[in-house]
């Protein structure tokens, strides 16, 4: 029996600890109309200078809607696509025609860019909170002045302590069936490329250093989950802006 979820080390669809049968069963071409009125919360893993940058807007069930819906953004550098797309062996050329990938001017992450557009994605929707990585905390604190809009920023710790809550979330609402998304092929690629670490409580995150391909949609998913269960914790006191 293949259990859905791996925790083996080795890279590939076979071993990803998403295995392709529980992600795909949660896929659903939903209309956005359906998001509508809903409180939800976004992860986002912002690149530093070429990788991939990864909004997700998590939207809670509804009385008419019993399902979690991720929303994800991509960006990459608009210059170098191309080679980008052939040294990571997939077509982000194709992926940014059908418009499940954006890009930003010049070689490099235009930080500011991405921030305004994130600002305009929320625009329509009841976000509540925004969790980010706090490495990049003082960048995003500076950004965000830019626009005075801009939902609530929230650090979100990348180690085991915040990380593994999250995780054992997602995955559950994914076991469950409880999540739906819209099977865009950048997040589902991201999907299959996650494999977890564990430390010796057995705590889980993403492990970003062993995965071949880029893992920053779940990573920024799981962020999602993890803001909005963390909504009434009252012990949580690092800093929102």
């Amino acid at each position: 029996m293949k259990w859905p979820f791996s925790r083996a080390a080795p890279q590939d669809a076979e071993s990803s600890w998403i295995s392709r049968h529980v992600w795909m069963q949660c896929a659903d071409n939903f209309d956005l109309a359906l998001l509508e009125d809903r409180r939800c919360w976004g992860g986002l893993d912002l690149s530093s200078t070429q990788d991939l940058t990864a909004f997700v807007l998590a939207f809670e069930p509804s009385e008419a809607d019993p399902f979690w819906r991720l929303l994800p953004h991509f960006w990459l550098p608009g210059e170098g696509l191309y080679d980008k797309g052939d040294q990571d062996r997939v077509p982000y050329i194709a992926w940014r025609d059908a418009g499940h990938l954006n890009t930003t001017p010049g070689r490099v992450i235009n930080k500011l860019y991405v921030l305004r557009e994130i600002s305009n994605i929320c625009a329509p929707y009841n976000v509540q909170r925004i969790a980010y990585d706090r490495w990049r905390i003082e960048e995003c604190l500076s950004l965000s002045k830019y626009n005075t809009t801009f939902p609530q920023l929230k650090g979100f710790g990348q180690g085991y302590k915040d990380m593994a809550p999250a995780l054992d979330e997602f995955e559950r609402l994914l076991i469950n069936q409880e999540l739906r998304h819209q099977d865009n092929p950048v997040m589902t690629w991201c999907a299959f490329n996650a494999i977890t670490s564990s430390d010796p409580a057995g705590n889980r995150k993403v492990a970003k250093d062993k995965a071949t391909g880029r893992v920053d949609g779940i990573v920024a998913a799981i962020m999602a989950i993890g803001i909005s269960i963390k909504k009434n914790d009252e012990a949580d006191k690092s800093p929102v802006v």
